[in-house]
């Protein structure tokens, strides 16, 4: 699956639950987003992309969720 949020906006902070189990799942997010990931992987990965910048914005995605012989990838564009 692939979920892009570059058009969403967020006010302070949004919730996010995502769960990978055989598959995979390519989140997009806004490069200035800081994202904090609640997160397990059990035979599987979660990998963060994205550059890492010195300056964020006050919006905070949290992302909950389990990858199980699968993947979740964030990026930004």
């Amino acid at each position: 699956a692939e979920i892009n949020l570059l058009q969403a906006d967020i006010q302070q902070s949004a919730r996010l639950e995502i769960n990978a189990v055989f598959g995979s799942i390519r989140l997009i997010v806004p490069t200035h987003w800081q994202v904090k990931m609640k997160t397990a992987a059990v035979l599987g990965g979660i990998e963060d992309k994205r550059p890492k910048h010195a300056i964020y914005s006050d919006k905070i995605l949290v992302l909950e969720g389990n990858a199980v012989f699968g993947g979740i990838q964030i990026e930004s564009h």
